[in-house]
């Protein structure tokens, strides 16, 4: 499906109408639809004329379908210890003593780390969150059509790190190549790093304004994901697709992003560059 499949033709020019006045006010330009030349002028052309397989391509709970068959012994998602479309969590009685990710099917930014047993004030606050996460319409409004078309739902998710903070491994992969690697931090305490490398794994010149990522390793695993990120993204023109990279040293799949920071992230012209040239198919 397309977004001018999914929108009604009222919808449609007001969505497309806030899309486009919400990316003039981030950029000072209305982005070029008609012939897109930057990646995020390229994204929003995807995110009304590109077609993504629905509902399995903005809900969590169906990464896994993503997985080709022949690769599924290389392998897998985080195993979801729960779901549910109530924000009630689960007693303690229920989930082993450890880390998990809460988080919301159908969004970004919708998760938090948490750790079982939970103490009531934590969880109150907890389905409070959980609540507000479940009555958001993530995207519809600015043409991020795909996390509507299905009913949202709760999950927890084992930490495949265990305690440590999760470094999630961003491969944007575009008509096959991949032109640059971003990892992503986020620990326990909120506190976020980004580090952008290229596909050889070099620190790129040019960085996002976030602190970088304090450390990490390059490993035959970061090259198996290099490897598996091109294999996973063929059917596509242009994916992220983010690891992650467990205790017991085994890839685990995070999640496919078809509209990264959704048009609207401010990159250092050279990035952008890098990242839209290879782009050259738009389907």
């Amino acid at each position: 499906m397309r977004g001018i499949d999914h929108y009604s033709p009222t919808q449609l020019t007001w969505v497309l109408a806030h899309a486009m006045r919400r990316y003039k006010a981030k950029f000072g330009r209305y982005p070029n639809l008609v012939q897109p030349a930057s990646f995020n002028d390229k994204v929003m052309w995807l995110k009304f004329f590109g077609e993504l397989k629905v509902p399995e391509s903005g809900n969590k709970l169906a990464t896994e379908t993503f997985i080709p068959p022949e690769l599924r012994n290389r392998i897998r998602c985080p195993p979801v210890v729960w779901q549910s479309s109530e924000a009630k969590l689960p007693a303690n009685h229920e989930i082993a003593p450890g880390v998990y990710y809460l988080k919301a099917s159908h969004g970004s930014r919708m998760f938090e780390r948490v750790t079982y047993p939970l103490d009531q004030g934590k969880r109150t606050a907890l389905e409070s969150k959980a609540a507000a996460w479940l009555a958001r319409r993530h995207g519809w409004e600015s043409g991020e059509w795909w996390y509507s078309v299905f009913t949202p739902q709760l999950m927890l998710d084992r930490s495949v790190t265990g305690e440590t903070d999760s470094i999630s491994w961003n491969f944007y992969v575009l008509n096959g190549q991949v032109p640059m690697v971003g990892l992503f931090l986020k620990t326990s305490t909120g506190q976020e790093y980004s580090t952008w490398l290229d596909a050889e794994f070099r620190a790129l010149p040019f960085q996002s304004t976030l602190p970088a990522v304090p450390r990490y390793e390059i490993g035959p695993q970061q090259q198996e994901m290099l490897d598996l990120a091109r294999d996973i993204a063929r059917p596509f023109s242009a994916v992220r697709i983010d690891f992650f990279l467990g205790e017991d040293q085994r890839i685990y799949l995070g999640e496919l992003t078809f509209s990264p920071g959704n048009a609207m992230s401010r990159r250092p012209s050279e990035v952008d560059a890098l990242l839209s040239a290879p782009w050259s198919e738009l389907r």
